[in-house]
């Protein structure tokens, strides 16, 4: 459970609403990076919820004083719980505070999944069928040390989402993107 004394980012509209700067709105990983990692558009729903809710509590950890996107907007649309975003926010504050690397989490126009995105997912879904040892390792090249404590916080939200049914597919069984055929035509 988080702290009820700690306040959490995120505002209190929409998540497409409140993201109205040019920061949270216009994808900065241009390049090399931000040509890595899975399309977005690729990833299962309950994937999809919790990237976005990622990306918009990283919001204004990043950008302070520009307008936070609501992250609990995400679950929201799900119908979820407070359990279910309690504890994603405790998740996320454990990460936040133990981290002993800068994490590659992206904004929330990104069009592809950061590595640290993926861990958080792969994470996720090894808990959900009962791998802990993969799931462990995931954590600690993010946390180090603080990584047996987070197991139980990610444990504790993999639970309550497999419990909503939200399952976490592995990478390699996440669904494709649609792409229109490519007709060549030939004269």
């Amino acid at each position: 459970m988080p702290d009820p004394g700690r306040r959490s980012p995120g505002g209190t509209g929409p998540l497409a609403a409140a993201a109205t700067s040019a920061e949270h709105t216009h994808c900065h990983h241009r390049g090399e990076d931000g040509a890595r990692g899975r399309l977005v558009d690729s990833l299962d729903p309950a994937s999809l919820v919790i990237i976005a809710a990622l990306r918009a509590w990283v919001a204004p950890h990043r950008a302070p004083d520009l307008p936070a996107p609501d992250w609990r907007a995400a679950f929201r649309l799900l119908g979820a719980s407070s359990v279910m975003v309690d504890r994603f926010d405790a998740l996320m504050w454990r990460v936040r505070h133990g981290m002993r690397r800068p994490l590659d989490i992206r904004c929330c126009a990104c069009p592809r999944v950061g590595a640290d995105e993926e861990v958080l997912l792969q994470l996720i879904g090894a808990l959900q069928r009962g791998d802990r040892l993969a799931a462990l390792d995931g954590l600690t090249d993010c946390l180090g040390e603080a990584a047996p404590p987070a197991l139980g916080t990610a444990s504790a939200l993999a639970a309550v989402l497999g419990e909503a049914g939200l399952r976490i597919a592995a990478a390699s069984q996440a669904r494709r993107p649609q792409r229109v055929p490519r007709v060549v035509s030939r004269h």
